[in-house]
Parts: structure tokens; C-alpha cells; sequence
């Protein structure tokens, strides 16, 4: 009855027990100890099993029980006692110990930052760091500052930059190239701060800002460098858009100079049309009508 209960319980949901959990069943049932140790267990269940099994029954599992009392010199009662108190697997697992990064999700940094937390502490410290712009009337400069004050000519140069259809937005990089191609990179202000600024001032879902943004950026980059509103947007705006770089071949006598050329190359170079009158495989073929074994049919 209630043996086999428990025995049913260690079987994992079939009708036979394997020696992984007949070690186990001894050990939740308390019976190792120094008379009885875990090899006794498993020469135990060698010994009960059949010589081809890998697995035992309930009355071969009842002699293993009458093995452990004559190892351990007590009476099989008390055996099937504490099996019977065992009840059943005693599941066991590790827990983790406490961890604030990975508890406390306001720690979290980089892409594993909730939503308005796009920078590390380190990143969002050194922009606290910069300080603000402050506008003649003794406010903080934001973008609808900028945009009223110098919308037309800073929109214009936004756009230059712009590699996407209709000039509405712009990539990471193409911000980096504005502040490369307007001389702003210096000391005070890196390329890598400039792609803090970008991430700063995008959303958390795209890889892109608008104009407000693109000014928004630019307050960020001015406070970096120290420098006031009119002279970083003085630099944008003289701005003719991207400048474009590219490698220039050194001289080459042997290209540049034909009267050297040789060969064919002497001759005007290869042609695709052959007008040699050299016949070519199309010249020997003969598609004129014919009848099933090949023969010509000709017109009267």
C-alpha cells in the first residue's frame, strides 16, 4: 500500500525504478551513513536487478530494502519506517544570492536600459558634466530657440546631411561627419562624444533623429566645447554639405600614354563583333525545314 506509494513516487511516472532513483530514495530516506554508503546502494541495486535490466520492480526493490537491514544490523521494519516518513523525492535546487545589477533594473545600461535611460551612469554623468547654454534673456537653450533664431540655414545643412529621401532625418554617422566636416572634433570634443549626443538625443526605438533633435544635438556639442550659439552654428551654417573624399591614381605611362600600347589595345582594342568573315559553328548549322529522319524539304 503505502510502500508502493512511495516507490511509485521515485519511478518518474512509469512502473519500474532506475538506479539514479534508488540512490536518491536512499538518500532522502535518511540510510546513508557510515555502515551503509552510497556504493553499498549501488551494488545493492546490481545485486536485485535482472542480469540484462536496467531498471527493478517493486519486489525486487522490496529485497533492497532487506539488504540495507542486514547491512546496517537493524530490522527491515525500521527500513521500511523511514522510507515510508520519506513520502517521496525531496527536490532541492541553488538559489542565487542577491544582485543589484541585475535586481535593480534602474541599474541597467545600454540596450538593457528601460526606456529614457538610453546612457550609462558613466555616459550620463560626463553629459551632466558639460553644463547648459543660456540664452541672452537667461534661459536654457533648447531647440525652439535655435529653430527661431537660426531655422532657415542650420534646416538647409541638416538636409545636406541627410541620406534618406526627402531630407527629414539623420543616422548616426552623417551626424558625426557634419561635426567632422564643420572642424568641431578637437580635445574638448571627441568623436565619441559625438555619438553620445546622438544617442542622448534620439528615441529609444530608432536609429535616427529629426531637425529639433539635430538642434537639440547641437547644444549638447556647443556646451562640450565651450563655445556660445553663435559661433557652433556660424560653423554649421558655412557649411556647402558633405565633403566628399577619394583616392587619386599616381601617373602611369603605360595607361596614360597610348603610343606605348601594344597589341591588340595598338588596334583600337577587342571588339564583340567578329567582321574577319572567320565561320563560327552558326555557319555550319542548317535549320531549313525537314521531315523526321532529316531530310531537306524543298520548295518547288
Amino acid at each position: 500500500g503505502r510502500l508502493e506509494a512511495v516507490f511509485a513516487s521515485f519511478c518518474d511516472g512509469q512502473n519500474t525504478m532506475n538506479g539514479k532513483s534508488f540512490a536518491k530514495m536512499s538518500r532522502d530516506a535518511n540510510l546513508l551513513d557510515p555502515k551503509l554508503s552510497g556504493t553499498d546502494v549501488d551494488l545493492t541495486f546490481a545485486k536485485i536487478k535482472t542480469k540484462t535490466g536496467r531498471r527493478i520492480t517493486f519486489i525486487q526493490f522490496l529485497d533492497g530494502l532487506n539488504i540495507f537491514a542486514q547491512k546496517k544490523g537493524v530490522g527491515v521494519d525500521e527500513i521500511n519506517q523511514r522510507v515510508l516518513e520519506c513520502s517521496g523525492p525531496v527536490l532541492s535546487g541553488t538559489k542565487a544570492e542577491a544582485n543589484k545589477f541585475h535586481d535593480d533594473k534602474s541599474l541597467y545600461t545600454g540596450m538593457h536600459a528601460p526606456p529614457g535611460s538610453l546612457l550609462s551612469r558613466t555616459e550620463s554623468r560626463k553629459f551632466q558634466r558639460m553644463g547648459t547654454i543660456m540664452t541672452p534673456d537667461g534661459k536654457e537653450a533648447d531647440s525652439d530657440f535655435l529653430e527661431a533664431h537660426f531655422g532657415d540655414a542650420l534646416k538647409r545643412t541638416f538636409e545636406d546631411y541627410c541620406d534618406n529621401p526627402g531630407g527629414d532625418s539623420m543616422d548616426g554617422k552623417s551626424f558625426t561627419k557634419l561635426a567632422k566636416d564643420c572642424d568641431l572634433l578637437d580635445a574638448t570634443l571627441t568623436a565619441t562624444d559625438v555619438d553620445i549626443a546622438f544617442a542622448k538625443v534620439k528615441k529609444h526605438d530608432t536609429r535616427r533623429i529629426t531637425y529639433l533633435q539635430f538642434l537639440e544635438g547641437l547644444v549638447m556639442l556647443a556646451s562640450k566645447k565651450k563655445m556660445s550659439l553663435e559661433e557652433i552654428t556660424s560653423k554649421v551654417k558655412a557649411s556647402l554639405g558633405p565633403i566628399l573624399m577619394g583616392t587619386v591614381a599616381e601617373a602611369n605611362k603605360f595607361h596614360d600614354d597610348k603610343s606605348l600600347y601594344t597589341g591588340v589595345h595598338a588596334r583600337g582594342g577587342p571588339s564583340i563583333v567578329d567582321d574577319s568573315g572567320a565561320v563560327d559553328l552558326s555557319k555550319h548549322l542548317d535549320r531549313s525545314p525537314s521531315d523526321i529522319r532529316g531530310v531537306k524539304r524543298y520548295q518547288d
